[in-house]
Formats: structure tokens, sequence, C-alpha cells
């Protein structure tokens, strides 16, 4: 046996150890790139501002979602987004491929404060910390029979309400979301 262990070894010269050391080095090195690379990505995507929270279900940092309201935990006013995705699910919740048509297989009403613009419903005032406001939409699923029904599922995100860009002439939530912010700071629709 002890035989068959060495045949299969690979030669110790040295010429071996340096292109092992030297493959060792080069993954470390890739993998510190592409961290690096992932971290900065984030830096740029949100502007650098470290108050944005990224979209993610039912829950966004420094906010809690209840059965009936979206909650600020944050120690200061954000902008609150939300993106409404519909789709079919079974009671196991497995998940089919097709799309249901608003109107006909359900129906999305904006609750009050919430305006959709583009693809996203917006809270259009800021949430200052500690309060609360109501979901975002009312959904109804129109087809409640067969193997799958429509299920609702809603992502937030928030940025903090008050700040400007770094020239100081742009409000933050124009920057990174594009939307318009009026001088009593309601979010108006998208910007220009």
């Amino acid at each position: 046996m002890k035989q068959f262990f060495k045949r299969l070894r690979m030669p110790s010269g040295s010429g071996q150890r340096k292109r092992t050391w030297a493959m060792v080095l080069l993954t470390a090195l890739l993998v510190v790139a592409v961290s690096a690379t992932s971290v900065f990505g984030f830096l740029k995507m949100t502007g650098g501002h470290a108050a944005v929270d990224t979209l993610t279900p039912e829950t966004a940092a420094g906010l809690s979602v209840t059965d009936s309201a979206v909650v600020n935990r944050m120690p200061y006013s954000v902008y609150v987004r939300a993106a409404v995705t519909v789709t079919w699910q079974d009671s196991s919740g497995n998940i089919y491929h097709a799309i249901p048509a608003e109107g006909t297989d359900y129906s999305i009403t904006p609750q009050t404060g919430w305006q959709k613009f583009g693809e996203y419903y917006y809270y259009t005032v800021p949430l200052i910390s500690g309060d609360s406001a109501v979901l975002p939409v009312d959904f109804d699923p129109l087809v409640t029979s067969g193997a799958y029904t429509p299920d609702c599922e809603v992502f937030y995100q928030s940025v903090q309400a008050l700040g400007t860009t770094d020239d100081g002439n742009i409000p933050a939530v124009t920057d990174l979301w594009g939307v318009a912010v009026n001088a009593g700071g309601t979010i108006t629709g998208l910007a220009s």
C-alpha cells in the first residue's frame, strides 16, 4: 500500500513547491480582488452614503414590519420605498413560473401616504424615528381556487431623509432613487 501512495505523490522538487506557492498566492490575491470589488461596487452603487438600506424581503435594516405597519427603528428620519412582487404560489410555497395579471388574478390598491412612481411604491413623506406607516398596498387575490393562488411579497428600502449630495444642491433621495422632492420634503414623483 505504501508504494501505491508514493507513486501518486507529486515530485517534491523546488520547481513544484514554487508553483504550488505561486498558485496559493494567486488564489489569495484573486479572493482579495473580488472582495474589494464587491465593497467598492456597493459604495459606488449607493453613492457612498452609509445610511442606505438594501432591498430585503419583509424587512430592511432599520425598519421593522408588522402585519399592519412599517416602523422606522433608525435614530433619524428616513424615506421608504417598496417593491411589490406578485407570483403564483401553491399551499407548500412552490412558485409557478407564470406571472399573475393585475385586475384579473389580483388587485392592488396603494394605502394612505403611499404612491406608485415607476416600479416602486413610495411613502411620500419622511418617516420620523419611532413612527410607523401603514403597509404600502392592500392586496386582494381575485383567484382563490385551484392549485396556485396569487401571493404578494413586499421588499423595502430606506434612505436617510436629511442630507444632500456632495455638492449640496440635490437631496440624497433624489440622487439615489431619482425622485423629485418639494420644499416641504414630500416626494412628488420621478425626477425629470
